[in-house]
């Protein structure tokens, strides 16, 4: 007797789980970042009492910094900013800022949610709103 065994991929699988946390959404916080960004805090479904801060475009989880594409997080944002049709409001357009790398201190642009550059492999936390 043989078993079928179904072939997802890491996309499906990421699309399936945030479905999930869509119907969890009762659950996120809101806060901005130090730029004035605002952001989404979505809980963690593997570890209790963590947060991952998401625009639905970028994320802070290990997910989406080791593959840079949207993760289950920023996909299930999206789908909430998509399906309330009141997406987190966008802070004004300003002339794009830079900073040092706190690794190599090459210059980046300051509206990213990392403190280091894309050629730095250890990315330091996320800058938050204090």
């Amino acid at each position: 007797m043989t078993t079928a065994v179904s072939q997802t991929t890491p996309e499906q699988r990421r699309a399936a789980k945030a479905h999930a946390i869509l119907a969890d959404s009762g659950q996120w916080g809101r806060g901005s970042f130090r730029d004035g960004r605002p952001f989404y805090a979505v809980p963690s479904q593997c570890q209790p009492g963590l947060f991952h801060m998401t625009d639905g475009r970028e994320c802070t989880c290990q997910d989406f910094r080791r593959h840079g594409g949207p993760c289950k997080h920023a996909r299930a944002v999206a789908a909430f900013q998509a399906l309330s049709a009141q997406p987190a409001p966008v802070a004004p357009r300003q002339q794009p800022q830079e900073r040092a790398c706190v690794e190599c201190g090459a210059r980046v642009r300051a509206e990213s949610i990392y403190r280091t550059c894309g050629d730095c492999t250890n990315p330091a936390a996320p800058l938050l709103a204090a």
